[in-house]
């Protein structure tokens, strides 16, 4: 009894930062969620971790006879002392060990997922799948590509999306997108996933430039936990969205940032036994893409062929604009030597037009129309002008 005095009133002549350790760390364990930035904790007898209520922490230090201790608290909860937790390290290496002479889990589940080229789809899939895992664990800058499913309504595509998110990280996945505000920028980093679900709900400014630079995005700076410094974090989310509208994109510059599939059936059974979440073990479907993402022999980037292959394959979702419907009803590519052949520049083409149709055309639109549409720019030199001139071998029809 005298002994257990004895050591109270040592620890009530500690400073206080000492006596708060004491008192909070004999009855629980903290820890930092790197990711989410926040303070969890858990009885020492608990195994389940929880949010950290700042306001029962303080009442539990005045109950226990304490005053002035917020800065002190707020210097233990910000030091070395409290660990760190990286939930998503800790997912991906917990997972079972996949090795090339077990079954393919990547290509059963996309078998799930009936596209126009298969082949494509599946080669895609995995790829970008690799890289998310390499994007969750900093691995890898970023992600560049949007996973993105096209088809008709109430096909299944967002519950397919939302199966892709294993249960351990089912609390690191963002719905929508705020471009332009700081929490969207959090997002990133705070996040495995972000679905931009219907893009029919963004506006063409949204998923034009301001989405092109998210994409492109590796690296966020915000203040973490109890710091009053702005710290660089890398970039944690992988993007992936769905529309029902099959002209969704709408920068004629290029949109190789989308990876966009037309899903013609997912199999889900309905949630059946035949379906994908019955037959697909998701934990093992991401045990397979880290094994690849640490397989030097695989490469999760898309090759230049195969983004040439997209911006080709893009094109068959762009919005369809006046310009285009224009060119595409009076005109066809040509090759110089061939029959017909004329030469055009975007200037001629612009007049020529409007000799045709009284619609409002664009030159500049009429320049980048040209491009979707497969007409070639070339130079040529005019004599009778005496200068080199940039414009596009036409046909009329």
């Amino acid at each position: 009894m005298e002994s257990s005095q004895n050591d109270k009133q040592k620890v009530e002549i500690q400073p206080i930062i000492y006596r708060i350790r004491h008192y909070l760390f004999a009855e629980y364990d903290f820890r930092v969620d790197v990711v989410s930035n926040q303070l969890e904790q858990k009885a020492k007898k608990d195994t389940e971790w929880e949010l950290v209520n700042f306001c029962d922490v303080e009442l539990k230090l005045y109950e226990y006879g304490l005053k002035g201790f917020k800065d002190a608290l707020r210097a233990l909860f910000g030091s070395k002392a409290i660990p760190r937790y990286d939930p998503f390290e800790v997912y991906f290496q917990s997972l079972p060990n996949w090795e090339p002479t077990q079954p393919d889990h990547i290509d059963i589940l996309a078998s799930y997922v009936k596209t126009e080229d298969s082949i494509w789809w599946k080669a895609m899939f995995k790829k970008w799948l690799v890289r998310c895992a390499g994007q969750a664990i900093g691995v890898i800058p970023f992600n560049k590509q949007c996973l993105t499913l096209v088809g008709k309504q109430n096909d299944g595509k967002t519950t397919f999306l939302d199966f892709l998110v294993p249960n351990a990280l089912k609390n690191y996945v963002k719905k929508g997108f705020d471009f332009g505000s700081k929490e969207g920028k959090f997002s990133l980093v705070q996040n495995f996933m972000v679905n931009l679900d219907e893009l029919a709900s963004f506006d063409k400014k949204e998923l034009n430039n301001e989405f092109k630079t998210v994409l492109s995005e590796g690296i966020v700076k915000y203040r973490p936990l109890f710091q009053n410094v702005e710290t660089a974090f890398q970039r944690r989310a992988s993007f992936v969205a769905s529309t029902n509208q099959f002209e969704f994109l709408t920068d004629e510059t290029g949109n190789v940032r989308w990876l966009p599939f037309i899903v013609k059936e997912i199999q889900h059974d309905n949630g059946g036994l035949n379906g994908y979440m019955a037959q697909v073990n998701i934990d093992l479907v991401w045990s397979q893409a880290y094994a690849l993402l640490n397989d030097s022999a695989f490469n999760p980037n898309m090759t230049n062929d195969e983004i040439k292959t997209l911006e080709l394959y893009n094109r068959k979702f762009l919005r369809t604009t006046t310009e285009m419907e224009t060119i595409n009803k009076f005109y066809e590519p040509a090759e110089k030597a061939e029959q017909g052949a004329e030469f055009y520049t975007a200037a001629d083409i612009e007049e020529n037009l409007r000799t045709k149709v009284t619609l409002k055309l664009y030159r500049n639109q009429i320049g980048k129309a040209l491009q979707i549409l497969g007409f070639n720019q070339v130079s040529t030199y005019n004599a009778q002008k005496k200068y080199t001139e940039k414009g596009y071998y036409i046909r009329l029809k």
